[in-house]
């Protein structure tokens, strides 16, 4: 497997992760001292299991959540990569057996680090442009 495969590999497992709830599945895609970054959000998130506290925390009331990516721009130096990519992230929250959809669109900005021999996610922000439905179905007390 090509460099550039393994790291389309790695987004795409981490983003199955997300959709699966599988957390360690999510960490083993993070560099142990990840940052998570939102745009828009004056937060970061460091370190593997911060990350996935908050990601359970988004993730876990949800009833189904949908992350696909497209359109890899990557630039590869030594054993560091950056990447550029298309999200669309739909989510679906059921209130007493009514859905509630919030779905959003924007790029994932990702730094990666290899090591080891393989890659893993070294920063990953998130950079949203457009979203339709209703935004409280991601706020974990909504």
């Amino acid at each position: 497997m090509t460099d550039r495969e393994a790291i389309q590999q790695l987004m795409s497992t981490y983003v199955f992760c997300l959709d699966a709830r599988d957390y360690s599945g999510i960490k083993s895609c993070l560099h142990e001292d990840a940052i998570f970054e939102h745009s828009g959000s004056d937060r970061s998130y460091e370190g593997d299991a911060a990350i996935a506290d908050l990601l359970k925390a988004v993730l876990d009331p949800l009833d189904a959540t949908q992350h696909m990516l497209a359109n890899f721009i990557i630039e590869i130096i030594d054993d560091c990569a950056s990447l550029t990519c298309d999200i669309v992230a739909h989510h679906v929250r059921l209130d007493s057996g009514v859905p509630r959809r919030y779905t959003a669109g924007g790029k994932y900005a990702v730094r990666l680090k290899r090591g080891g021999g393989d890659w893993r996610i070294a920063r990953l922000t998130a950079r949203p442009i457009w979203s339709d439905g209703d935004a409280r179905v991601v706020s974990p007390d909504s």
